[in-house]
């Protein structure tokens, strides 16, 4: 499920060679469907053998995620290089799982950073302009103890959250 999402940014060069770039976007989470569509097996050898809960409606929430980023660019001769950093704060859609789903989401914070290169007029090594871009994110999801009502199902407990480190590298011949 990808919700619907509305986005609205502004990119501005505050310098000739730096430019800064914000976005807010609504995401709306609460159309998304009933949880699951819940079937129980029962293994009794008798019919019928499929069982059909009620399913609980997912509750989320809409969420609105905001964004800052900035790239700085240095033209060369024959070289450019592009440096680039950035956060997100994307809150978590998730209701308090107290019932009978068990959704383990947290909010995220984001951090971003990279670089990029560019190779031209390198001739006779090279004939086309080459691109390189390398880059790194780190997500931490927020720490979250979930304890179930006690009464729909008693004992249970979980926790989520943590970190998450994605890295990139790109090569484009132009």
């Amino acid at each position: 499920f990808t919700p619907a999402r509305f986005g609205a940014g502004v990119a501005v060069d505050v310098l000739r060679d730096l430019t800064v770039a914000a976005d807010l976007t609504v995401n709306r989470w609460s159309a998304y469907p009933a949880a699951a569509d819940l079937a129980v097996l029962i293994a009794l050898d008798i019919a019928p053998p499929l069982v059909s809960t009620d399913t609980p409606p997912s509750d989320f929430t809409d969420t609105v995620d905001g964004k800052l980023g900035v790239e700085y660019r240095h033209r060369g001769r024959r070289t450019d290089l592009a440096v680039r950093a950035g956060g997100a704060w994307r809150p978590s859609p998730v209701p308090p799982q107290i019932g009978l789903t068990s959704w383990a989401d947290g909010d995220r914070l984001v951090l971003t950073a990279g670089t990029g290169i560019t190779l031209a007029d390198w001739a006779p090594i090279l004939t086309r302009p080459i691109d390189l871009d390398l880059a790194v994110q780190w997500q931490h999801v927020a720490h979250q103890l979930t304890q179930k009502h006690i009464e729909t199902v008693p004992g249970e407990a979980f926790s989520s959250g943590g970190n998450l480190l994605h890295a990139g590298v790109s090569a484009t011949v132009r």
